[in-house]
C-alpha cells in the first residue's frame, strides 16, 4: 500500500509564547519562511514502523511482548485523538518526535543525562526564557466613560437630595431624644391630650397598655396661634430655674384632630 509514497516534511522556527499556568500558545511570532523540504521514502517509512512494531520473545514466558517504542507510540500517537484520520496523522509524525536526535522522548541516540547535546543542526536548538506571570484585567474604554457619566450623575443627585433635605423644616431638638418626645407630650393642656392617657399607664404593666392604648388614634402638629412659648430649664449654678420666650407656635400631640397643619415657612417651637 505505500509502495511510491513519499512523505515531505519542512522545519520551521519561529517565536512561541507559552503559558505554563494552563499549558496552552498564546502565540507565535517571526514564523521562518522559505524552508528546505525533507523528503521521506517509502522504504524509509517501512524501515521505522518495523522497529517501532516489532515484538520481543518475552524468554520467561515465551509470549510477544510489545517494546518500549510501541507503547510510546501508542501513548503519545493515538490517546489524544478520536477519530481514526487525525490517529493516522499523528501516527505518521510520532517517529520524528521519538527519533530526533535532541528530543527527551529519545533513548536511543541521546543520554539525557549528559547535559546539553553538542555537534547538532541549529534548527534542533532551542532557548527559552522564563517571566512571571502577571494576570491583568482589560476593560473596554466605552465602559469606563459609561461608568464615570452614571458616577456623576449619581453624585449630582445625591448632592441635590441632600441640599433640599437642608430645606425641610423641622422643630427644634435636643441630644436627648427622649426628652424632646415627652415634651410635645405634654405641651398639649387640652382635654384631649395624649399625656393624660399615657398618665394612666404609668403602673408599667405590658397587658394594660397595650388594651389602653389599642386603637388610639394620635395626630401631631401645632397647638392654637403663633404666639410666645415659654420654656424652662436649670441654670448651672445653685439649682435654679430659668425661663425664656420664644416666637412661635408650639408641637404637640393630641387624640382628636384639633391640632393645626403644620405648614412651610411657619416657625415652630
Amino acid at each position: 500500500m505505500f509502495v511510491g509514497l513519499t512523505l515531505t516534511i519542512q522545519n520551521a522556527t519561529a517565536d512561541i509564547y507559552y503559558s505554563r499556568e494552563n499549558s496552552t500558545i498564546l502565540q507565535i511570532q517571526n514564523l521562518s519562511t522559505d524552508n528546505p523540504p525533507y523528503v521521506f521514502t517509502t522504504t524509509d517509512y517501512i524501515r521505522t514502523f518495523s522497529r517501532i512494531f516489532h515484538l520481543d520473545v518475552d524468554p520467561t514466558t515465551g509470549h510477544l511482548n510489545p517494546n518500549f517504542t510501541s507503547t510510546q507510540l501508542f501513548v503519545h500517537a493515538t490517546m489524544p485523538f478520536a477519530d481514526p484520520y487525525s490517529t493516522f496523522q499523528n501516527a505518521l509524525a510520532t517517529p520524528f518526535l521519538l527519533f530526533q536526535a535532541s528530543s527527551f522522548l529519545n533513548l536511543w541516540s541521546t543520554d539525557n543525562s549528559a547535559g546539553e547535546l553538542t555537534d547538532l543542526p541549529s534548527q534542533l536548538y532551542t532557548t527559552a526564557d522564563l517571566v512571571q506571570t502577571v494576570p491583568r484585567g482589560v476593560i473596554a474604554p466605552w465602559t469606563v466613560f459609561v461608568f464615570l457619566a452614571l458616577g456623576c450623575l449619581v453624585y449630582c443627585i445625591c448632592v441635590g437630595c441632600l441640599l433640599w433635605s437642608m430645606t425641610i423644616q423641622g422643630p427644634p431638638t435636643t441630644r436627648f431624644q427622649l426628652l424632646d418626645f415627652a415634651s410635645r407630650i405634654v405641651s398639649n393642656r387640652t382635654p384631649s391630650s395624649f399625656g393624660d392617657l399615657l398618665a394612666t399607664t404609668a403602673n408599667g404593666d405590658s397587658k394594660y397598655m397595650r388594651s389602653t392604648l389599642v386603637d388610639e388614634h394620635v395626630y401631631l402638629g401645632g397647638l392654637g396661634s403663633a404666639g410666645d412659648v415659654r420654656s424652662f430649664g436649670l441654670a448651672p449654678d445653685a439649682g435654679s430655674f430659668l425661663s425664656s420666650e420664644r416666637q412661635g407656635m408650639a408641637i404637640g400631640f393630641s387624640r382628636k384632630a384639633d391640632v393645626v397643619a403644620l405648614k412651610c415657612g411657619e416657625t415652630y417651637v
